[in-house]
């Protein structure tokens, strides 16, 4: 392997490799060492590799299903429609709705944190 390569990108040069040897009956040994890959990466290639697309497919429902069923309060796709515990209320969005509308403020201002204008403290007391 290259240096700088990562472990789980296969190049079409690498595949196309794979393959011609893999044909030739070359053990997955002798190939993971000319590809500088572990024989299971080998191996899990080229089951992948030798898969339908319609074997694909079920395995990627079988994968999400399993992800649905373990962790409920994730959203999974789009066809996922249960509301996450996490959400903010409507009031907290209105707050912030309310407050992204305000006069921008400076570029100082937004660095260090000071309040929009009328949430600062001495803004509350000249209020009063």
């Amino acid at each position: 392997m290259t240096k700088g390569m990562s472990a789980n990108v296969w190049s079409g040069d690498h595949v196309e490799r794979l393959l011609k040897m893999s044909a030739e009956g070359v053990p997955y040994e002798e190939i993971a060492s000319a590809l500088g890959r572990s024989g299971k990466a080998i191996h899990a290639k080229l089951m992948k590799l030798r898969k339908t697309p319609e074997q694909l497919r079920a395995d990627r429902a079988k994968r999400r299903k399993y992800a649905v069923e373990q962790y409920p309060s994730r959203k999974h796709g789009a066809g996922f429609t249960e509301t996450s515990r996490n959400d903010p209320d409507e009031d907290v969005l209105a707050e912030r709705n309310y407050r992204l509308g305000l006069i921008p403020r400076d570029l100082t201002a937004a660095m260090f944190g000071d309040p929009p204008p009328g949430y600062s403290a001495l803004d509350r007391r000249a209020q009063q």
